[in-house]
Order: structure tokens, then C-alpha cells, then sequence
């Protein structure tokens, strides 16, 4: 893990510094049908933590297309532990784009507990993704998944942050929050699932002062062959056991995933026969769970046709969350710090050319910086993703940089950087005017 302090957005909340791993756990890709290990993977990780329990997401897909299903019960924990249902359901499916969905698991919702509320501030920061695509589309499946990841992250860590400051010594036990999400659909390699879980645990520095440690605890992208591939987030447990079981099935849409898994690991199961048996994962699951139930909410996807989506409609009034901007396949040539602000910017696929840039402040994946001076000061680390490209460029490191493992591998010796030097005297002058230019998504890059 590093440990590095968020830089120029969170300022006001810097009081402690907080330990976030960069995206480590998304580095893991597999393709081909899994449907068995993935089950195994989930049982595992559902008896080691408890907390994520309120929510059953299923996303199946083979050959023929994808399905993706949540419940919509909302439930509050009182002080006594007794839970209780919310007469308002919650949104936890979401469209993306016209080829991508995610579904979310989130916290426990419980008034006495730190995390309350933030899977409501999660709903904003991705209906702002959302419409953030529709100007400024990302066709890599696993870029877009990387961004919304790296995007929930850090809303995550603000809230984690200012938690802490609020709670001061009245802090509640330690134990571990999750969250979870899982995105699915189309890009040029066909199907794709994606899914990541985060954890913010409570701990104490050697100082003595709280903190929450929001880290990535797993990650996976799948890319779906003809045989059936499953994800199962939230209350996984008995889905996944009816999905690994051999006894004979009284469901019909659990005896025909059955014949088929048998006869062809599920390369035959129609998109009707996957709804189906999604219905029926998520109904057993509701009848042992009493947090999990409500209207399903589903969306059916289809290569090259619209995403058919059987769901209420939300109410989508933002929150006061951080806003980050999302800049996809820009240029930036010779113009020193080009662009800033407060409001951190989220860079997909874009081109630096001798330009001088803070790796403290903003969000970068599958970049490429050629001739450049990159500065880091100690900041947000995680923001600047393994995917990014480094040509004959310098690092220089500010007064602030952690000197921790973390800090080491994954910035020095992951990049062949020109020259790397220490500048102790090194102060940020004014933002000059922008001079970004927007390239032709269709032209290649220099």
C-alpha cells in the first residue's frame, strides 16, 4: 500500500493521511467460461465478510448476450441491530452506455455507522459518469471499467476522509465496509465483465489519529466466450450454491441451466433461459435473506441492439458529491501546465508531448507522455494508473513524496523514466491558460 496524502481537491480534509493501494487488484484479465471457479472465488470471499448483505446482484452471459439483475430492497440497521425496510426502494442497476450496465452492493445503511448513505452518493457519481459518456464515449470496456473504479475510489476516500475528521475520538468499532460492483457489456472483444470490491477499514496510525484505509481488496475482467460465465455480488451465498449444485433442480430455469451446463458449460442457454434463471437466483436468495427481495431490476444485453431494461424509474436529483471531470483522447503539446483547477480531471487515452504535469492532482489511464516533466509531491498515487505510457520523460519529486515500498514500485520502477531528481525548492507557480486541444478520435496520435 502507499501511503500518500490526497492532494489540492481534498486540502481542507488533510489532516491525516490515508492509505489507499492504486489499482492493483484490477490487473487480473481472464477469458474464457469460469463459470465454476468464479462461484468458488465468491463463496470464499461471501464467508469472510458479512457486511455486503443487504443486495443480490447476478449477471449471467454466454454466446448470445448478457443479463443483468439486482433486487431493490433498501434496508436500515437501528442501533439495536434490528433490521428494517425502507418503504423506498433503491436503485442498483444502472445504464452506462448503449453497451455497458454496472450493478452496485453497498454499504450497510445504518444511522449509527460511518458509511451511511454514501451507496446513495455512489448512485450520483455514476449517473455523473454516465453523463459524462454520452459527450465523451469510451469504447475500451476495460478503460471505462478502470475509470469508474479509480472514480468511486476516490469518492469512497473523501468520504472515508471527512468521517474521520467528523468523528474524531467518538469512533465506532473497528470492522471492515465493502462495497462492490459489477460492470458488463460489449466493446470490440465481445462480451466483457468486469468486477471490483473495495474495502474501507478503520485504523489507527502509529500517531494515534483514525483513519479509514479504502483499498481494492479483488478484481476481475472476463471476456465471455460461448459457454456461460457468472458474477454474483452482495448475497452470493445460496445463488451460488444453487449455480454449483448437482442435485436435480425443481425450477424448470434451474433444471435447464442444468441440462445445459452438463451438455455444453451453458453455450445454449437462450437470453430468455438466462432472465429466467436469474429470477430464480435471486428469488431463493430473498426467501433466506430477509434484506434482499423487492421488484427486480433487470437489463438484457444484445450485441449491436439497444439494452432492454425492466426497471422503475429513480429518482436521479444529484447529491453534493466531488465532481470529476472525465477528458477522453485529448492532446496536450508544448504548452507547460496546461489545464488545472480545484476540480480534478479524469484522462482516458490521451497524448502529452513536453508538457509539465502534477501526478498529485488528477486521474490518468492508458496515457501516453512523451519529452515530459511529471511532478509528484506525495498525492494521490492510485490516480495514475499502470496503463499510462512513459517516452523520455523525467519524474521529479517534490518536497512531500513518501519514500514507502508502495511508492517505489509502482511509480520508479514501473516506468523507464529519462531522469529522475529530487527538487526540494520546488513551488507550483500560477495555472497559465489552458491551450488543450481536443484531437479527431478517428485521426491516430502522433
Amino acid at each position: 500500500m502507499n501511503a500518500r496524502r490526497f492532494g489540492t481537491p481534498l486540502a481542507t480534509l488533510a489532516v491525516l493521511s490515508l492509505l489507499v493501494a492504486p489499482l492493483q487488484g484490477l490487473d487480473k484479465t481472464r477469458t474464457g467460461p469460469k463459470a465454476d471457479n468464479t462461484a468458488a472465488e465468491g463463496q470464499r470471499a461471501s464467508e469472510k465478510d458479512d457486511i455486503v448483505h443487504g443486495t443480490i446482484n447476478v449477471v449471467l452471459a454466454n454466446g448470445h448476450g448478457i443479463v443483468a439483475l439486482t433486487d431493490s430492497m433498501a434496508t436500515e440497521t437501528s442501533a439495536s441491530g434490528k433490521e428494517m425496510r425502507l418503504p423506498e426502494p433503491m436503485q442498483k442497476l444502472f445504464v452506462l452506455d448503449d453497451q455497458t450496465v454496472c450493478t452496485i452492493a453497498g454499504f450497510v445503511s445504518q444511522s449509527a455507522e460511518p458509511f451511511a448513505g454514501a451507496t446513495t452518493d455512489i448512485a450520483t457519481i455514476i449517473r455523473d459518469f454516465q453523463n459524462q459518456l454520452r459527450t465523451k464515449p469510451i469504447a475500451s470496456f476495460e478503460q471505462k471499467f478502470r475509470a469508474l473504479a479509480m472514480l468511486v475510489q476516490f469518492h469512497l476516500s473523501l468520504l472515508a476522509t471527512s468521517t474521520s475528521v467528523r468523528e474524531g475520538s467518538n469512533s465506532p468499532p473497528a470492522r471492515v465496509y465493502s462495497f462492490e460492483l459489477i460492470m458488463a457489456g460489449y466493446d470490440s472483444k465481445g462480451p466483457r465483465i468486469g468486477q471490483f470490491t473495495l474495502s474501507a477499514t478503520r485504523k489507527t496510525s502509529a500517531s494515534g489519529v483514525g483513519y479509514y484505509d479504502v483499498d481494492f481488496t479483488s478484481g476481475v475482467i472476463e471476456t465471455v466466450g460461448a459457454e456461460l460465465e457468472a458474477r454474483i455480488g452482495g448475497q452470493r451465498y445460496t445463488a451460488l450454491s444453487m449455480l454449483t449444485s448437482m442435485v436435480p433442480a425443481h425450477e424448470p430455469a434451474a433444471a435447464r441451466y442444468q441440462e445445459s451446463k452438463a451438455a455444453d458449460g451453458g453455450a445454449s442457454l437462450s437470453l430468455d433461459d438466462l432472465k429466467a434463471l436469474a429470477i430464480v437466483l435471486a428469488a431463493k436468495t430473498a426467501a433466506r435473506s430477509p434484506s434482499v427481495g423487492g421488484e427486480n431490476q433487470i437489463a438484457i444485453i444484445r450485441p449491436g441492439a439497444p439494452i432492454q431494461l425492466f426497471q422503475r424509474k429513480f429518482d436521479d436529483t444529484p447529491r453534493n458529491v466531488e465532481h470529476v471531470s472525465l477528458m477522453v483522447s485529448v492532446s496536450f503539446q508544448g504548452c507547460g501546465r496546461c489545464i488545472g483547477g480545484t476540480t480534478p480531471i479524469l484522462f482516458i487515452g490521451g497524448y502529452f508531448k513536453r508538457v509539465e504535469w502534477d501526478l498529485d492532482h488528477d486521474y490518468f489511464i492508458g496515457n501516453k507522455f512523451v519529452v515530459c516533466r511529471l511532478n509528484y509531491g506525495g498525492g494521490q498515487l492510485s490516480g495514475f494508473d499502470k496503463t499510462n505510457k512513459i517516452v523520455d520523460s523525467e519524474l521529479v519529486l517534490l518536497p512531500g513524496w513518501s519514500v514507502s515500498p508502495g511508492v517505489v514500485d509502482d511509480l520508479l520502477h514501473r516506468y523507464r523514466w529519462a531522469r529522475i531528481f529530487y527538487d526540494s525548492s520546488a513551488t507550483h507557480g500560477p495555472v497559465p491558460t489552458p491551450q488543450a486541444t481536443q484531437e479527431n478520435r478517428a485521426s491516430k496520435q502522433p
